[in-house]
């Protein structure tokens, strides 16, 4: 009973965010953001909204959901390893610049995770969403590590 009720007000809250704010509740699987997000699936808030004013909407760092550039059916949450402009090193090692325009997005579980080191840029226009925070589970916290920066400490 008490899931019920739990399911049951996660639904109702994630349509009034939704319709109120510009936000959506995005369910997540798979292995190629591990450890920042369980591979077992977690519930992350999106903010959607403020993709009309795109200048300065995502940064370096940003875990984002996006259009898979290899079917647009899919959506795929990555992190944004770099911006237009920036040097990023490709599969096999190689410095590109990203191009005007475009994101570089690369999985927290590299060995997993098929990103822009395999597909190359993505267009900013593919972007569907910022995530904000974890809503569930609850004992991982709200907020989204980012191990790369953890790691250069």
């Amino acid at each position: 009973m008490k899931s019920k009720v739990h399911t049951f007000l996660l639904g109702v809250s994630a349509l009034l965010v939704n319709h109120e704010f510009g936000f959506r509740v995005q369910g997540t699987y798979g292995s190629s953001m591990s450890p920042t997000i369980s591979s077992t699936g977690e519930v992350l808030l999106v903010e959607v909204l403020s993709k009309r004013n795109r200048s300065g909407w995502v940064r370096n760092g940003d875990v984002i959901v996006l259009k898979a550039p290899y079917d647009s059916e899919l959506s795929v949450c990555k992190r944004v390893t770099g911006m237009e402009g920036e040097y990023v090193e490709d599969s096999s090692g190689a410095l590109l610049k990203v191009p005007m325009g475009k994101v570089w997005v690369e999985g927290d579980n590299r060995a997993s995770s098929r990103d822009s080191r395999q597909y190359g840029p993505v267009p900013i226009g593919l972007v569907e969403g910022r995530v904000i925070l974890r809503i569930f589970p609850p004992s991982k916290g709200l907020t989204l590590s980012n191990p790369r920066s953890e790691r250069q400490d």
